[in-house]
């Protein structure tokens, strides 16, 4: 098992496969992109594979794939179907963007998902392809609409910025009208491949104050231990709508996560700098048990919250999150 020093258990790991992406959202990475890791720095096929069996043995039984965009990545499928062949996760997930072409369509939907995280911060073409700098809003669309139809638990995500996308917390709350999906607007965090600053007007609080206004329904439901969302029901709405207080880090006292970044660096806070590289263990050719054991010690050091983690950082400029995973 996989434990910390505040005697919190670890079941969950969220996976970056790759840092690359089509998208370009301004709160992640620059218009122009990021320095994209070189194919060898990267966990190959076999070590992710590998890397799965070390987790699972580890106790993990929630995992998650994040990116950049998973499947932008050519082995990926490969990866996720021997996750699922595996039989050892209770939950295996994805974090997507949903703009696939037809192939990735057709792969992603034979894969039994037990949740996708759509990223989705405006269905607004003009707010779309502002935030993103792409025109592929139709495509997201598409993918939503076929997620409901094979009735795979989604929710979507969106990150609201001042003079971005404000319009969209009631558009995107209206989808939970009829539909049954879980809309989270999420604070903007400082993970963007620049240089730090934060000044957010959309904080978890104003969030909620704003959808309080126009829907007087809504109520807040029990918090779950080890989620990152506030969620809330509307009355007569079919969904539910949700708020990650992402850089007020409200949530941080029961988190059960660790990340593994595409280069295989074992990172158990979002905030905090790497704790281990697993690639150099697997390229040693170390057995599991002592991947396992290097593993054990890494989650030691997790930090109590993500403010204690932020101040293990040695400066403050922030990599992208495509480069970290979400």
């Amino acid at each position: 098992m996989l434990n910390d020093s505040f005697g919190r258990t670890l079941t969950y790991a969220r996976l970056a496969v790759t840092d690359k992406c089509n998208l370009r959202c301004t709160y992640c990475m620059p218009e122009e992109g990021l320095k994209w890791l070189k194919n060898a720095q990267l966990l190959s096929t076999s070590e992710w594979k590998k890397m799965l069996e070390v987790l699972a043995s580890s106790g993990i039984t929630k995992i998650r794939f994040t990116g950049g965009e998973p499947t932008s990545r050519g082995d990926f499928f490969e990866i996720a179907e021997h996750a699922f062949q595996m039989k050892a996760f209770h939950s295996i997930s994805i974090t997507t963007n949903g703009t696939f072409n037809e192939k990735n369509s057709e792969l992603f939907f034979q894969l039994p998902w037990n949740g996708v995280n759509l990223s989705i911060d405006s269905l607004n073409a003009e707010r779309f392809h502002a935030m993103t700098k792409r025109n592929e809003v139709h495509k997201v669309q598409q993918t939503l609409e076929q997620l409901l139809q094979h009735k795979i638990k989604t929710s979507i995500n969106a990150v609201i910025l001042e003079h971005h996308n404000e319009e969209d917390i009631l558009e995107l709350t209206q989808l939970t009208k009829d539909k049954d999906v879980r809309v989270r607007f999420i604070e903007e965090m400082p993970f963007n491949g620049k240089e730090y600053h934060h000044a957010v007007k959309w904080n978890w609080k104003k969030l909620e104050q704003e959808l309080a206004q126009h829907f007087p329904s809504l109520t807040p439901v029990p918090f779950e231990s080890g989620a990152t969302a506030q969620n809330y029901t509307i009355d007569g709405h079919v969904g539910q709508v949700g708020i990650i207080a992402a850089y007020s880090r409200t949530f941080c006292g029961t988190c059960n996560r660790i990340r593994i970044t595409p280069e295989g660096f074992v990172k158990s806070c979002l905030y905090a700098p790497p704790s281990l590289l697993l690639r150099t263990l697997l390229r040693e050719g170390k057995t599991n048990e002592e991947i396992q054991h290097a593993l054990e010690a890494a989650c030691l050091t997790k930090p109590k919250d993500g403010f204690a983690a932020e101040e293990m950082q040695v400066t403050k400029n922030f990599q992208s999150m495509a480069s970290v995973g979400g």
